[in-house]
């Protein structure tokens, strides 16, 4: 589309001043379109509507003007509310008033664009959203319809299930003086990445992509694909590959590429967007295998899905184990994946008090931590390679807010005293990210009844941070 003149790229303002471009606007794009041409961008009133019809439109998008009203409506008004809006256009009519797409002014009355959704797209959840460049969109919608298909099919389940040796499936529960927690060897990602690629061979994808910082996914990627014997390439930022050397080696053994990020601050965030530019360029082949409950839908609720499968484990072997739920859930809290497995199992059951543990770094005010949640804005300094995302996914503030779970942190020092704690008494070598969580039950236990179990998801081995 030519560039707008206006500074905020808008067409209309509220006192329904056109752009004077509009018109040169319609006709320089009728000459390349051969479908028809709707104007967007800030109609908001029936003279907008009017000064668009004139001007040689096909259609009119009303987009955020219908967001406000439907927040503005009172309980239980919203559709008719709506519907009053949408009758006062020219053109509208009680058949086509709500339709959402465009239909030609030179065949139909021009009609409202009221935004729902496309064909076979879910509604989604409130707390999650799509804000993506437009050349994800189409992809997302197929990676949606995919999901869809599988989430209440027997079959794809069966098939998932009949790898959960491969998968050291399912995790025991070993006793840790007075508390409870996962089976640490290994990690987590697994699950999300034998899912996801049972995904990506449905859609007939050759090529994976993702990004990992602490390295579990990307190596749980690249042993993914490796099984099924299709491309893989993994992007970190470059001071991970430095620090995480030994991994990167693991996944070049894999047969993985690993692209070693510069740009930005070289954290995992630069490693997402350098994931993201690869994928944009590349959608027809290439699945992009994201690891964490961060990003876009539905990549949410994908990895949310493989991931509950901790919770369900933690839900069954307690009840074999104790005769009840667990009384406490901790888990870290980085870009939330790991919490949201242990959790969502658990969100119906409110007599389990729910846990997650982010990264306190140097101390909680400054800048000098990764505490995203309980500070209310982002941090960057954390020894653990997975907390330096500055932001969390959506279930948790959700949560937050709710009253659902409690969201606390922990610093350097407290998570490398759990470190010396859980290797010299336990034998057990836990990665940085969940000895967070581990630290966290110490001071805790002290104050709950003596009969209390608590389970602490262990959610990676240490080998990572040897150095």
């Amino acid at each position: 589309m030519p560039h707008l003149p206006d500074g905020n790229h808008r067409l209309f303002h509220q006192n329904g001043f056109m752009n004077s471009e509009l018109p040169d606007i319609i006709a320089r794009i009728r000459k390349h379109a051969s479908v028809p041409l709707a104007v967007d961008f800030g109609v908001a009133t029936c003279i907008h509507f009017d000064i668009a019809v004139e001007a040689e439109a096909d259609g009119v998008v009303v987009g955020s003007r219908i967001v406000s009203l439907i927040k503005e409506a009172p309980a239980g008004q919203v559709p008719q509310l709506v519907e009053n809006f949408c009758r006062g256009f020219k053109g509208s009519s009680p058949s086509n008033s709500s339709t959402a797409g465009v239909q030609s002014s030179r065949y139909h009355y021009p009609v409202v664009a009221v935004i729902t959704r496309p064909t076979g797209m879910s509604l989604l959840p409130p707390r999650f959203c799509r804000y993506v460049l437009e050349a994800h969109y189409d992809c997302l919608l197929e990676l949606e319809e995919a999901s869809n298909a599988t989430r209440n099919n027997p079959m794809f389940w069966d098939e998932f299930e009949s790898h959960y040796g491969y998968m050291n499936c399912p995790s025991k529960l070993y006793d840790l003086a007075e508390t409870r927690r996962s089976q640490p060897y290994g990690s987590h990602k697994i699950n999300n990445a034998v899912g996801q690629i049972l995904l990506a061979i449905r859609l007939g994808k050759t090529r994976v992509i993702a990004e990992t910082g602490a390295r579990q996914h990307g190596v749980a990627t690249a042993t993914v694909c490796a099984c099924v014997g299709m491309e893989c390439v993994i992007y970190m930022s470059a001071d991970d590959v430095r620090r995480q050397a030994l991994n990167v080696f693991c996944m070049r053994m894999l047969g993985a590429k690993v692209v070693a990020v510069e740009s930005g601050s070289k954290t995992l965030k630069d490693a997402v967007n350098e994931a993201m530019g690869d994928w944009v360029t590349n959608l027809a082949t290439t699945h992009f295998l994201i690891g964490s409950c961060y990003g876009h839908q539905p990549s949410l609720t994908i990895v949310r899905d493989y991931r509950k499968l901790i919770g369900r484990e933690i839900k069954a072997e307690m009840k074999e184990a104790t005769g009840k739920l667990p009384d406490v859930v901790v888990a870290c809290v980085g870009g939330g994946s790991n919490a949201v497995g242990s959790f969502y199992e658990f969100i119906p059951d409110t007599s389990v008090h729910l846990v997650g543990v982010a990264a306190g770094g140097e101390g909680m005010y400054g800048y000098r931590r990764s505490a995203t949640l309980a500070r209310g804005k982002p941090g960057r300094r954390t020894i653990s390679a997975r907390f330096d995302y500055p932001g969390v996914g959506p279930e948790h503030p959700w949560w937050k807010d709710s009253k659902r779970a409690e969201y606390v942190v922990v610093t350097h020092e407290e998570a490398l005293r759990g470190f010396c704690l859980c290797t010299q008494l336990k034998g057990i070598v836990p990665a940085l990210e969940p000895l967070h969580a581990l630290w966290e039950v110490i001071p805790r236990a002290k104050t709950l009844p003596k009969k209390t179990n608590s389970v602490i998801c262990l959610s990676g081995r240490g080998d990572k941070d040897v150095e």
